[in-house]
């Protein structure tokens, strides 16, 4: 599946009442864990972005699903990862409080090199929080896009608990911090949370 006005209309399709209130419970909880204006990473149609703070920005790359954004008033640019190389270079420091990569590393086939180096962008950029979510083991099977299957323990073994100036301060799968149900539960989600290290 390319990144284009298919996945765009996967991302956006509605499946009736019960869909859309799992999926406001979902984004509420990814809310919960960021403090201020954010940089969404990845924000697809700009369902969190829509309820984050005034000033916060999302970073799309599917041009498809950035002019929709824009046709909803959202503050989405058009990101190239391969020219920016993650480095963020078009944001100014001291805009921003948090940084969200929701839904995004499963799909590189380089997570580590690329977390690193957002790490790096958020304390030039002195971000207080960096907060990642993955998919558990049947949510990454679901979607033919996914090329990287992240656990709890790929943070240890690649040294990314302490890394960059944040420190990973929280870990659990969500809607319940029961790691077995990711064999069963195609919406179970680990979420991390990284804050910057106080001297």
């Amino acid at each position: 599946m390319e990144y284009g006005r298919s996945y765009t209309q996967y991302q956006i399709k509605k499946r009736g009442t019960a869909r859309r209130l799992t999926r406001e419970f979902y984004l509420n909880a990814s809310l919960g864990l960021l403090k201020g204006k954010t940089i969404d990473i990845g924000c697809g149609p700009g369902e969190l972005l829509r309820k984050l703070p005034k000033g916060s920005i999302g970073l799309e790359i599917n041009r498809i699903t950035v002019a929709h954004g824009h046709s909803m008033g959202l503050n989405i640019q058009h990101y190239n990862p391969q020219k920016d190389r993650y480095q963020l270079c078009g944001l100014e420091p001291g805009q921003y409080e948090s940084l969200i990569l929701s839904h995004v590393l499963e799909h590189l086939e380089n997570p580590e090199q690329v977390l690193r180096t957002l790490l790096r962008s958020a304390r030039r950029l002195e971000v207080k929080r960096v907060v990642v979510i993955v998919p558990g083991k049947k949510g990454f099977f679901f979607d033919p896009t996914h090329k990287t299957f992240i656990r709890p323990i790929f943070f240890k073994k690649i040294k990314l608990e302490v890394s960059e100036g944040f420190k990973l301060v929280r870990q659990r799968y969500f809607p319940v911090d029961i790691k077995f149900l990711e064999r069963l539960f195609t919406y179970l989600e680990l979420q991390v949370v990284y804050d910057k290290k106080i001297r």
